[in-house]
């Protein structure tokens, strides 16, 4: 009961392990995005690295986390700031352990799920007023977890 944040660090490190011995892929480089018409990017479905893992907790677990590992002297975590969601993934040899923005973990656990974007961004302003479309894609690219996106196919207009 003195660590009850301890559950969900547990869940963290479990998030580590798996994505650490996940499918490997190559990121989609940020240019291949910038190719996608304006008018198809709601109705986009992102594919994400095989590696991605979300862990959502009411407590500070990423910087409890933090705080625990390397060489370097543990910090002191306020356990009162609020809870943090974590994305765990291995895009390159490398397993990261990143916080999300508020949001940002409904709406990559939608897109996981092949939600399109749109949809997707309504799991996450749900999920929190403050989630923002611009900086969790961004943020997205920068990490490297989108391997590939699928389009809406074209709708002919055919004749009646």
């Amino acid at each position: 009961a003195v660590l009850a944040y301890l559950p969900d660090v547990g869940r963290l490190e479990r998030a580590w392990v798996e994505a650490y011995h996940a499918a490997e892929a190559s990121p989609l480089s940020p240019s291949a995005l910038g190719h996608v018409p304006l008018g198809d990017v709601p109705t986009m479905r992102l594919t994400l690295h095989p590696s991605v893992r979300i862990v959502r907790s009411a407590f500070p677990i990423v910087s409890i986390w933090q705080a625990n590992v390397g060489d370097h002297e543990a910090e002191t975590v306020d356990l009162d700031a609020g809870g943090e969601d974590a994305l765990v993934a291995r895009p390159e040899a490398e397993v990261e352990i990143r916080c999300l923005p508020a949001g940002a973990a409904a709406f990559m656990e939608a897109l996981r799920a092949g939600s399109p974007i749109v949809d997707a961004m309504k799991k996450g302003l749900f999920a929190s007023r403050r989630f923002d479309l611009a900086a969790a894609l961004r943020g997205m690219i920068e990490a490297n977890v989108i391997v590939g996106y699928d389009l809406p196919p074209v709708r002919s207009m055919g004749a009646a």
